[in-house]
């Protein structure tokens, strides 16, 4: 059963952590409650060889355990006390003393990892009920296998209060060495212990590949690559994830080549972005120094990106971890470098193993890691505050950010209707030849079809167009694609629409205060299913939805504005889903008509 749940040995190292910070996390809130402070947490490893056996030992001076929470509850498979009723009922308690504790602990099974590593377990443990009362027996705890004998019995050697926990190999050991370790205590550690609030300490002590480390309870600031190849001019932009939302910690940052005036650019006398090609069939775009040539795509590969919910990463194997985020996350593909840790109300779902749960398409979230994918977007996306204020004063021209949007492979609908009608201007072919108009200053446009293809003109017959230079830079069909379709997306969702002369017309918002971001008007349930809520007026107001070059529903309609509330959940009432899902079946079937 353990190693169909848990795919990796060392992932033993991870539940046992997380069994230890919600110790202390317990024991904080005990004292908080009754107005005393708990700082001296702190976490402890050791992985040894004692007379040819192995050992991994944990300690923590958390809350410990009792007879009465080991035998109901620690032994037993599938039942965790923090679902109990003792402590939900213990909770209710914290909550009104302003003391709440959130456990990461779900489905009473992390317990069951520790048989990957050893049949013989055994555990120390004294509880601690808070200050001022009494403590619990000191208890010794002795487990031989999952289905073996269990003897608990009173330990008078012991004084500490908290948990240690010893497992022993199942087989002697005569040779160790860093191809044989599976358990890597410390790479294991210094990746699932993203943002743990207590001090934790780790050493190997085995021969040959000994090690120890000390992480302190802070949150590690890793470089992005442009940092990484040590040039001077550059700046990085940071973000606390906390501004974002109260219940998100950690940051974002990206870094931008600057000029002297610190103005981001796209080369400086120390870097360049470039398009070069090979004129036969390879083009790309490369960051070109003295020293080093980093191309788009290992650019964006290199993002470093550590998710952690409750501060404990949710990964899945740990030698393979930048493999698996990348596929776990396919959709979080969120630009730069940070470190995101989830908690409370807003914590997504989690199966089992604790890797995310995602819909029956692998690469597909499900709500709740979507609304976490829209927080860290949002939270990228004002790090390019700086670019647009620059872009809207004209030291940065509309070309270049365009083309800064392509190598950061940056996402339109984070941006706000705000900095999109003050901050963009968009390209159109006036007087046989490419002119950026800004937003606000469009007028009225429609949708003219020509042959196969179906674009936007204005009363003026200006066309709108997408400049050779950047679809260069788009270098490949999917990206050019991609690029006009943001450039159409803005048009349709930044606009009010009408009926004239039997027809759509859009115009475009001259103004407004709205905090509103485009993929508020984006209606996402799955990869196939999505809906462009858009802004009728007029005639149009009563309309629920229209099919012309786009399927574009009514935001304004109250059926729409029902499923708009949805976004974000993962169980639909009856109507909703019903109502949900009539859209998306027309939209897909008048797609192929």
């Amino acid at each position: 059963m353990t190693t169909k749940l848990y795919k990796d040995r060392s992932l033993c190292i991870r539940e046992l952590l997380q069994n230890s910070a919600d110790a202390l996390r317990l024991k904080k809130a005990l004292y908080k409650k009754d107005q005393f402070e708990f700082n001296e947490g702190k976490i402890e490893f050791k992985h040894s060889i004692e007379n040819e056996i192995e050992i991994i030992e944990c300690f923590d001076n958390g809350v410990g355990m009792d007879e009465d929470t080991i035998s109901k509850y620690l032994l037993k498979v599938g039942r965790s006390y923090y679902k109990s009723p003792e402590f939900l009922y213990l909770r209710e308690s914290l909550k009104s003393s302003n003391a709440d504790f959130d456990p990461c602990s779900q489905f009473g099974i992390g317990f069951l990892s520790c048989f990957m590593l050893g049949n013989r377990i055994i555990i120390e443990t004294k509880k601690d009920y808070g200050p001022g009362k009494n403590t619990g027996k000191s208890l010794l705890i002795e487990i031989n296998g999952f289905e073996g004998m269990i003897i608990i019995r009173e330990n008078r050697t012991n004084t500490f209060i908290g948990t240690r926990v010893k497992i022993y190999s199942r087989k002697n050991i005569n040779f160790y060495d860093e191809y044989i370790d599976q358990v890597n205590l410390i790479e294991t550690l210094q990746y699932y212990a993203a943002n743990i609030e207590f001090n934790i300490s780790a050493e190997c002590k085995i021969k040959g590949i000994e090690k120890q480390i000390e992480i302190p309870p802070k949150v590690i600031d890793y470089p992005t690559i442009i940092e990484e190849i040590n040039i001077k001019g550059i700046i990085t932009h940071k973000k606390n994830l906390n501004e974002i939302h109260p219940e998100l910690s950690g940051y974002i940052k990206e870094t931008f080549i600057v000029d002297n005036n610190k103005t981001i650019c796209l080369s400086n006398n120390e870097a360049t972005w470039e398009y070069v090609t090979d004129g036969i069939r390879e083009s790309k775009i490369v960051l070109k120094t003295q020293d080093a040539v980093i191309s788009e795509e290992r650019f964006l590969k290199n993002y470093g990106h550590i998710i952690s919910i409750d501060g404990i990463s949710v990964m899945g194997v740990i030698r393979e971890k930048f493999s698996v985020i990348g596929k776990i996350f396919s959709k979080i593909n969120v630009g730069g470098t940070g470190v995101y840790d989830v908690r409370g109300s807003i914590k997504p779902n989690l199966k089992a193993d604790r890797t995310p749960d995602v819909l029956s398409d692998f690469h597909d979230l499900t709500p709740s890691w979507r609304y976490i994918n829209d927080l860290l977007w949002k939270a990228y996306t004002g790090l390019w505050d700086d670019i647009l204020n620059q872009l809207s004063v004209g030291k940065i021209s509309q070309n270049d950010f365009w083309k800064l949007f392509i190598i950061y492979d940056l996402d339109i609908n984070y941006f706000s209707l705000y900095r999109i009608i003050n901050s963009l201007a968009l390209p159109f072919f006036i007087d046989n030849s490419i002119n950026w108009v800004p937003f606000k200053d469009l007028h009225g446009f429609r949708i003219e079809r020509s042959g196969n293809c179906a674009g936007f003109i204005n009363e003026n017959k200006e066309h709108f167009c997408t400049p050779t230079e950047l679809t260069k830079w788009a270098d490949v069909e999917s990206k050019r694609i991609k690029l006009i379709k943001i450039f159409h997306t803005v048009l349709i969702l930044c606009s009010e629409i009408q009926l004239k002369n039997a027809g759509l017309y859009f115009i475009p918002l001259k103004e407004t205060k709205s905090d509103k971001i485009v993929c508020d008007f984006i209606h996402i349930r799955s990869l196939d299913s999505q809906l462009l809520l858009a802004d009728f007026k007029g005639e149009l107001s009563p309309v629920l939805f229209v099919q012309s070059e786009y399927f574009l529903v009514n935001r304004n309609h109250p059926t729409v504005k029902l499923i708009m509330k949805t976004k974000y959940k993962n169980e639909l009432s009856e109507i909703e889903d019903f109502i949900t899902n009539l859209l998306s079946g027309i939209s897909s079937i008048l797609k192929f008509r």
